[in-house]
């Protein structure tokens, strides 16, 4: 975000406030832009551009856009491949440690990675309802007419957002989230286009779950 705010300032002396003025315009273009009379072209375009960061790439008004989906790092655990075959009842699947969906690239962690820094933990959707969880495994499911990919999910209850007092008035940032993994054997199985976008998170031992933040735009996500 440093980087963009300072590209967007040009031939001037006065820095700090061209960066103001450059901050007000993009928050109210973020807001104008989801208003329900906003040009629809002007949109679709908003939208395109920020495809390359964006797994998911479907909505109302547009088809799903297939994604092309390549694994590397195999994965050579024998016990968590037998798990797996049980689980989906399908015997000739081989397991990868990261996968790229489009550009971005995500891997796989495990429970006592809790501290370690990755890129598994992740917003899907499930049923048109958001969901946040940690890819465990990812799965290639072999054919005779083409590979298909699963994400094995241990997902994540969610307790509470960050509440903030301002002057006595109570702003919830539902960017911020607090919650804990659901038991360990609670696994769910989503396609890599379900998934929407990378989240940030960390361990917090004193209260022992994790806080979770959400990029408010996607210039900032990896």
């Amino acid at each position: 975000m440093d980087r963009t705010l300072i590209g967007s300032i040009h031939a001037t002396r006065r820095h700090g406030t061209e960066i103001e003025n450059n901050i007000r315009i993009l928050r109210e273009a973020c807001i104008e832009a989801e208003q329900s009379d906003f040009n629809l072209s002007l949109r679709g375009f908003i939208e395109n551009i920020q495809r390359t960061k964006r797994t998911v790439i479907c909505d109302s008004r547009s088809e799903t856009i297939k994604i092309q989906v390549r694994v590397c790092t195999r994965d050579a655990d024998p016990v968590a491949l037998k798990q797996i075959q049980e689980s989906i009842n399908n015997n000739n699947i081989e397991l990868f440690k990261t996968c790229y969906v489009g550009s971005n690239r995500f891997t796989t962690s495990s429970s006592h990675e809790a501290s370690k820094f990755t890129d598994s933990c992740i917003l899907f959707v499930v049923n048109c309802k958001l969901r946040l969880g940690f890819i465990r495994r990812i799965i290639r499911i072999n054919c005779t007419k083409g590979c298909s990919y699963l994400c094995q999910m241990q997902p994540v209850t969610i307790n509470s957002y960050l509440d903030i007092n301002i002057n006595g008035d109570i702003i919830t940032c539902k960017n911020v989230l607090f919650g804990n993994l659901e038991s360990y054997n609670m696994y769910m199985y989503i396609k890599p286009e379900q998934i929407i976008e990378k989240i940030i998170h960390v361990f917090e031992k004193q209260s022992k779950q994790y806080i979770f933040f959400r990029f408010p735009n996607l210039v900032e996500s990896s």
